[in-house]
């Protein structure tokens, strides 16, 4: 078998997580501006 296919499913899988989280936290973020803004007017 190859050894090294396990470790590039972990680090491909691992990317996306990291994607995936960074896309929340952008979500998050516009949220709470969209919030302030609208207090504010």
């Amino acid at each position: 078998m190859f050894p090294s296919q396990p470790k590039l499913g972990l680090h491909s899988d691992r990317a996306l997580d990291l994607k995936i989280e960074e896309t929340l936290f952008k979500r998050s973020l516009q949220y709470l501006l969209c919030c302030i803004t609208l207090r504010q007017g």
